[in-house]
């Protein structure tokens, strides 16, 4: 999941930019849809995380999978690296992040 996301961020940084910036224009039932979307990303995350830490709260899992999100969306102002070497910083950094070894 990492690797994807860290991977799909590098590859559309314009998209992250004008999701961030065109949410309010969206009209309320595509903002809805589009919101369920991502809290079921943000679950299949919080699932991953939770195999790995049986004893981690949903709650808390959620709240990891968001911060790595922010983390990771962040490459449209933070990529000062080559790509290969922004992938990685980006890969570690989010392991690090979800506490993953």
């Amino acid at each position: 999941l990492v690797d994807w996301h860290v991977d799909f961020a590098l590859s559309h940084q314009a998209l992250i930019v004008v999701q961030d910036r065109d949410w309010q224009s969206l009209p309320a039932e595509a903002r809805e849809r589009v919101r369920a979307l991502q809290l079921e990303y943000v679950d299949l995350w919080a699932d991953q995380l939770r195999l790995l830490q049986p004893d981690l709260r949903r709650d808390r899992a959620q709240a990891m999978a968001h911060v790595a999100f922010g983390l990771i969306n962040s490459t449209p102002h933070s990529g000062r690296l080559a790509p290969e070497a922004m992938h990685g910083l980006l890969y570690e950094m989010a392991l690090r992040a979800l506490g993953v070894d």
